[in-house]
């Protein structure tokens, strides 16, 4: 009796352990990992058992092949999983940095991670889709891709604010991951008034600026007064830089035809209006040189 008693305890026991070890590997850290020279980050994984639940204080042995170190100065290391069946390992790029490879975490059921290192201060930012014809007071989005060389950078985080220019803009969010795509989005909504503004970029604290000019190319309009005032009208030319060229086809107190020609001017505060000197070219007709 006493012997089938142990042998039934022995069944449950492996029936426990085959229905609850580790089956299924999940990533908590992203599947697709940039890590800088000398920069410690933390790889987490959750392992299930066969129906879903977590697998507590499960043996979990991470690994890597060539590119970093653990906690304990190895390339591997072993801990258990806690309550919710997550194992962590803190992770630490060599110096020189440069080159993928691979880190694994295995507790029965395996998670594999892509991992490239490189060297912070060659980082940089790459806008990939600067508008343009931006259209003042109308939002757009900004992707930012964050590069080593060639290579993208993955789950590294992008900053972006405005620095300078002659109006102004919002971004939002200000700091975003480049997530396992390589690229951040940035939304950018301009001011109202035409002009120009700069976007500080920066990746692992290298900066870039990028340009945003608006509108991209000049803007110019003709008026005619009509039929009823032939003879006289006006026109703009709008240069990128948000100068106006206006001029003015009239006739004088005498009766006489003449041009006004305003090449510049300054905005007022509201940009509302424009003023600056006013010019009465003279000269011969064309026909009579």
């Amino acid at each position: 009796m006493l012997a089938r008693s142990l042998l039934l305890l022995a069944a449950l026991a492996s029936f426990a352990t085959a229905s609850f070890a580790a089956s299924t590997a999940q990533f908590v850290t992203p599947q697709r990992m940039s890590v800088a020279g000398g920069e410690t980050k933390r790889f987490s994984v959750q392992f299930l058992d066969s129906i879903g639940h977590p697998s507590v204080g499960e043996s979990v042995r991470f690994v890597n092949d060539s590119c970093g170190r653990f906690s304990n100065g190895l390339f591997f290391f072993d801990t258990l999983t806690d309550s919710d069946g997550i194992a962590n390992a803190d992770f630490t790029a060599l110096i020189p940095a440069g080159i993928t490879c691979w880190l694994t975490a295995s507790a029965g059921a395996t998670a594999q991670f892509d991992v490239e290192t490189y060297i912070a201060s060659l980082a940089y930012a790459n806008a990939l889709d600067v508008p343009a014809k931006p259209v003042p007071g109308q939002q757009f989005t900004l992707d930012v891709a964050a590069m080593f060389g060639v290579y993208n950078l993955y789950n590294v985080d992008v900053s972006a604010h405005v620095v300078n220019g002659t109006v102004s803009a919002t971004i939002s969010p200000t700091v975003q991951s480049t997530g396992d795509g390589g690229s951040a989005a940035f939304t950018v909504t301009p001011d109202n008034r035409v002009g120009r503004f700069d976007i500080e970029l920066t990746v692992a604290g290298n900066t870039k600026v990028v340009h945003v000019l608006e509108p991209a190319v000049g803007m110019q309009d003709l008026w005619w007064a009509g039929a009823a005032e032939n003879g006289w009208g006006m026109s703009l030319v709008q240069h990128p830089s948000g100068v106006l060229f206006s001029v003015i086809y009239a006739y004088d107190a005498a009766g006489a035809p003449t041009w006004y020609v305003m090449p510049g001017g300054t905005w007022n505060s509201d940009r509302t209006a424009i003023s600056g000197p006013l010019f009465s070219p003279r000269g011969a007709p064309w026909t009579a040189y």
